[in-house]
C-alpha cells in the first residue's frame, strides 16, 4: 500500500504501535509518502490528520492471529508482520511514538 499526503506543517508525528520494523526517509519532494507492507492482506490504514502546527500519522493494522505451534506463540503474539517505510521532505521535526520496534533512519 502506498499512500501519499502533502502538508505545508513542520512537524510531524508518526504513532507505530502496530508495526514491527519502521524507516524514516528524508526525501526532496514536498510531500510525505509512505509505504506500507503487511503480510496479512486484510484491512490496513494509514490514518493522516493535521491539527494546527502538526500533521499526524498512525499506522492501524488489524490483528489476526495465525495457527503457530506452542513453543513459538509468545513471540508470534508480539508480531504484525508489518512494517512501513516513510518519507518526509528534509527541515521538517519528526517524533515517532510506539512500543520497542526496530526503528532506521536514512538521509
Amino acid at each position: 500500500m502506498i499512500q501519499k499526503f502533502e502538508t505545508q506543517l513542520k512537524e510531524i508525528e508518526i504513532s507505530i504501535p502496530e508495526l514491527d520494523a519502521f524507516v524514516v526517509e528524508s526525501s526532496d519532494l514536498e510531500f510525505i509518502e509512505m509505504y506500507l507492507h503487511v503480510e496479512n492482506l486484510n484491512v490496513q490504514h494509514i490514518i493522516f490528520k493535521e491539527t494546527r502546527s502538526t500533521a499526524k500519522i498512525l499506522f492501524k493494522i488489524p490483528y489476526l492471529p495465525k495457527q503457530e505451534t506452542e513453543i513459538h506463540k509468545p513471540i508470534i503474539e508480539r508480531l504484525k508482520r508489518a512494517h512501513a517505510i516513510v518519507k518526509i521532505s528534509k527541515g521538517k521535526k519528526v517524533h515517532v511514538f510506539g512500543e520497542n520496534r526496530y526503528i532506521a533512519s536514512k538521509s
